[in-house]
């Protein structure tokens, strides 16, 4: 949804047929316009390269995916693992990301 959502189109052609969409999936070939990827980080585009691994056992999961660097909302561990109500307080170290807070050890 992000690279749609940047992009404004899918990262593989489903016009060219299934197999031709799944050799590009797993070859990674896919591609920004030449005006996204020109307004766009190397951060947002290591995190679409992240999120389009092919292989479904390596693939992150969301919680991988709220830790990468360029993610832009700061999201509170319990609320992502659903033991606070959205919204909560909760701890003041819940408010720092795991990177952070592991950093500072």
């Amino acid at each position: 949804m992000l690279f749609i959502m940047l992009n404004e189109e899918y990262p593989f052609d489903r016009k060219a047929g299934k197999d031709e969409m799944y050799q590009k999936q797993m070859t990674r070939d896919f591609h920004l316009s030449e005006e996204v990827d020109g307004r766009s980080t190397d951060l947002v585009k290591d995190l679409l390269n992240f999120m389009l691994e092919p292989d479904a056992k390596k693939r992150p999961d969301i919680f991988k995916v709220c830790q990468h660097p360029w993610f832009p909302i700061v999201l509170r561990e319990n609320e992502i693992l659903g033991q606070v109500a959205p919204g909560s307080t909760g701890s003041a170290t819940a408010l720092v990301p795991t990177r952070a807070r592991s950093n500072t050890r």
